[in-house]
C-alpha cells in the first residue's frame, strides 16, 4: 500500500491512518519516521532562509509527528499496541551544521517521555524512541560531500565497526520492541549505531 500525505498538515495524517484502517481494518503499530534533513549553518544563512529551514524540519519533524499519532489513537488497538518514535544519535553526539534537525529529533525523545506516562492505561500502548546513528540511506549517501566526510570520519572511532549502519538494523530494532514480549519495555531509548552513543 502506498499512501501519499502531507505528515505536517491536520488533513495529511487523517488521509494516512484512514487509509491504513481501509486497507488492514485496524492499526496496532504506529512509527514515527517521516522527517526532513539536512545542513543549516545558522551563522552564515540569512533571516529568511534560517526561519525557512526551520518552518519546513520543524513542521515535518515535530509537528508531523505530533498529528500522526493524534490521528492514530482513536483508532490504534488497545492491547499490545505500539508506538515507536524515530530519533536520532545525533541528540547525543550532533553533528556540525544540523541545529535544527536535531533540535527536532531532541522533541521527539521528549514527545517519547511524555507519552510513555500518559498513553499507556489510556489506550493500551506502549511508547519507545529508537535512534540511528549514521545509516547509509539514499538520504544519507546523497548528502553534500563535506558533510558525508563528517560522518564517515565520525564513523572511524565506531567500536564496533568502521561501517555505515544499515536500514534494516534500524528495522530490527523496531520489529523487536512490537513483539509482545516487549510489553513491558516503555519510554526506552535505544541507540542503533553500534555503540557510538551509550545510554
Amino acid at each position: 500500500m502506498i499512501v501519499e500525505a502531507d505528515l505536517s498538515t491536520v488533513d495529511g495524517p487523517r488521509l494516512l491512518i484512514e487509509a491504513t484502517i481501509k486497507e488492514f481494518g485496524r492499526l496496532d503499530i504506529l512509527v514515527n519516521n517521516a522527517a526532513l534533513s539536512y545542513p543549516t549553518q545558522i551563522d552564515e544563512l540569512s533571516d529568511d532562509r534560517i526561519l525557512k529551514d526551520w518552518d519546513r524540519i520543524v513542521t515535518l519533524n515535530g509537528r508531523g509527528t505530533l498529528l500522526l499519532t493524534r490521528a492514530a489513537l482513536p483508532v490504534l488497538s488497545r492491547q499490545h499496541s505500539r508506538i515507536i518514535n524515530i530519533s536520532s544519535e545525533s541528540t547525543r553526539s550532533p553533528e556540525p551544521s544540523m541545529t535544527i534537525y536535531t533540535g527536532t529529533k531532541g522533541m521527539i525523545e521528549t514527545f517519547t517521555r511524555c507519552w510513555a506516562k500518559e498513553l499507556p492505561r489510556r489506550y493500551g500502548c506502549t511508547v519507545n524512541t529508537v535512534a540511528p546513528g549514521p545509516i547509509a540511506t539514499e538520504n544519507l549517501l546523497s548528502a553534500p560531500k563535506e558533510f558525508l566526510d563528517i560522518v564517515l570520519k565520525h564513523s572511524e572511532a565506531n567500536p564496533v565497526s568502521t561501517r555505515l549502519g544499515m536500514p534494516e538494523e534500524v528495522a530490527a530494532a523496531v520489529a523487536m520492541l512490537c513483539e509482545e514480549q516487549a510489553g513491558w519495555i516503555n519510554g526506552a531509548y535505544i541507540p542503533v549505531g553500534g555503540g557510538m552513543v551509550m545510554t
